[in-house]
């Protein structure tokens, strides 16, 4: 006859109340301050002592437990790459300027992975303004940033010194080997003076737009970059 032993797999329901027992014990015994008062521990310093003892296991486990689940941190490469746009002047013979931005992309990351499914950019610029006659404050500026220049149409911001708008970067084409078709993205920015110029001046806008993208590098590595975008952008005016 064979005789051995057989290894049981942990339950976690099991060791979870295990550990909440081994920790929580037995309550501690009565003072003699507390005995004095009627002979025996009163129920209040009992049930005191077992709800801090309790609270004080519930809360190590629940520590313990966040950790034990909470997923490994994820590593990548960063990039990013920031353009400085040229200095836009609303004035009434201008009151609209629009810009398309083209981005194609040439190269991979480190890994071989595309650069181009978790593109962003983010458009922030200031607005001064020269020789408006307006009381209060100069004509606020409606300022748009869409995907495409054929996405549809939104409200846009409306700014009056100041602007910070976010946007995703979609790509098509084979983004994976960069091969068969161009992998390329666009962006559309428009400025539209909301007093159509009629009180004179000029508004001055210097702008900025930064993309960024992140590749998962799929090891337990830290981050690296930010890395220069590997594309070509272009800023059109239209």
């Amino acid at each position: 006859m064979l005789t051995g032993s057989k290894k049981m797999r942990s339950n976690p329901a099991h060791l979870f109340w295990r550990l909440f027992l081994r920790r929580l014990g037995p309550p501690s015994p009565p003072t003699a301050t507390a005995l004095s008062h009627a002979g025996g521990p009163p129920d209040g310093h009992r049930r005191a002592d077992w709800q801090a003892r309790l609270a004080s296991t519930v809360l190590g486990l629940a520590t313990v437990a966040l950790v034990a689940t909470s997923g490994p941190p994820e590593y990548g490469y960063e990039f990013s790459t920031v353009l400085e746009l040229p200095i836009v002047e609303l004035t009434s013979a201008v009151p609209i300027v629009r810009y398309r931005l083209q981005a194609r992309a040439l190269g991979l990351a480190p890994n071989e992975a595309p650069t181009t499914a978790a593109a962003t950019a983010r458009f922030t610029g200031l607005i001064t303004a020269e020789g408006v006659a307006l009381e209060g404050s100069a004509p606020f500026v409606n300022v748009r940033l869409r995907p495409t220049a054929s996405a549809p149409d939104d409200a846009g911001l409306l700014a009056l010194t100041q602007f910070d708008l976010p946007a995703t970067l979609v790509f098509e084409g084979d983004c994976a080997r960069l091969i068969a078709d161009p992998c390329e993205g666009e962006l559309s920015l428009e400025f539209h003076r909301q007093d159509e110029g009629e009180n004179g001046g000029t508004l001055r806008i210097t702008s900025q737009i930064e993309l960024n993208a992140r590749v998962s590098k799929g090891e337990n590595k830290p981050d690296e970059g930010p890395f220069e975008l590997p594309w070509d952008i272009q800023v059109i005016s239209q």
